[in-house]
């Protein structure tokens, strides 16, 4: 290990450091579906409503299925907070409230293009029992290339990432919590996203809740209540906001001869060691990340950055000794 000593030219601290945003992100689900129990081979991804029920006494059960596109989220940004949120269109059934859970989903599933074959599409009558196309997720098939799921019912994490308890009543229930947070963060930093599944937490208790899905679209409604009932996903996230190109080091500003510093170098391994490290003028002021460097150059000025809360701030111009 070797150190470089530079000449100060410029002394006083200065600070153009790389600040972060907040920013607010709502999205619409781009697949959504219900699979079943008792009717296998059924594809439910083009209802207007996802059917849930819990009723062991019957051996029925029947799980929604949920994904959002996240392509809205800058690469690099940092997810603080998701919320999962879904209206009821029918219920009321006198059955109580009961407790549904998201579970990440570990295998790529798809929602198909079912078409319902008879009735009105379920905006009266709830649209749970409709003939339908076997395309899509089923509760054998994820829909994918006509591939089984592990386990009939769907691949997912055993704990629940979120749990809110659904009234029996028309209502909007969210779900939100640090762990759905860190499924959006994983997903955007390029994990595969295969979103949620959602179904009943107690599995002893009995309940049918009955939401509107990304393809609600009550003839009786406008669009604006149309998109209002369908599920979304909020995410709060920071993103970096890059500071400019480090300005042309000013001369004119050194100040008394001779004055010094010391830079730890590994001139082995062609790095730079300290908490400081040197970036060019007209560089990014971040462009140091990963302590990779350029070997200085006797006679060049450098600015002498240091990372700061929340991004990098440029302390002093120095230029490399001869």
């Amino acid at each position: 290990m070797h150190a470089v000593a530079l000449a100060v030219i410029v002394s006083a601290a200065m600070t153009a450091a790389a600040t972060v945003q907040a920013a607010t992100l709502s999205v619409a689900a781009v697949e959504d579906a219900f699979i079943k129990s008792d009717a296998t081979s059924n594809g439910n991804g083009a209802y207007p409503t996802m059917c849930l029920s819990a009723e062991p006494s019957r051996e029925r059960d029947w799980r929604g299925l949920l994904r959002f596109d996240l392509s809205g989220i800058p690469s690099g940004a940092t997810v603080t907070s998701a919320a999962v949120s879904l209206t009821q269109v029918h219920g009321a059934t006198s059955l109580p409230d009961a407790n549904y859970g998201l579970y990440r989903v570990t295998t790529a599933w798809t929602q198909g293009s079912n078409a319902v074959k008879n009735g009105n599409g379920g905006y009266e009558t709830g649209g749970c029992n409709g003939n339908v196309e076997l395309s899509g997720a089923t509760w054998l098939e994820t829909g994918v290339a006509q591939a089984a799921w592990s386990t009939p019912g769907g691949d997912f994490d055993a704990t629940a990432r979120a749990t809110a308890v659904v009234p029996d009543a028309y209502s909007t229930t969210t779900w939100t919590s640090a762990e759905l947070a860190a499924d959006v963060q994983a997903w955007v930093n390029g994990g595969a996203n295969n979103g949620w599944l959602l179904k009943q937490a107690d599995a002893a208790a009995e309940s049918n809740k009955i939401f509107a899905t990304s393809e609600w679209a009550d003839p009786a409604e406008n669009a604006a209540q149309h998109a209002a009932k369908r599920p979304t996903l909020v995410v709060e996230y920071t993103e970096p906001v890059e500071p400019g190109a480090l300005p042309t080091c000013d001369p004119t500003r050194s100040v008394a001869s001779g004055a010094t510093t010391t830079i730890k170098y590994d001139r082995t391994n062609d790095r730079f060691l300290s908490t400081r490290c040197l970036v060019a003028p007209g560089a990014p002021a971040n462009s140091c990340d990963n302590r990779a460097h350029d070997t200085v150059v006797g006679g060049t000025a450098y600015w002498i950055v240091s990372p700061v809360a929340g991004g990098y701030g440029h302390e002093a111009c120095e230029e490399a000794a001869p």
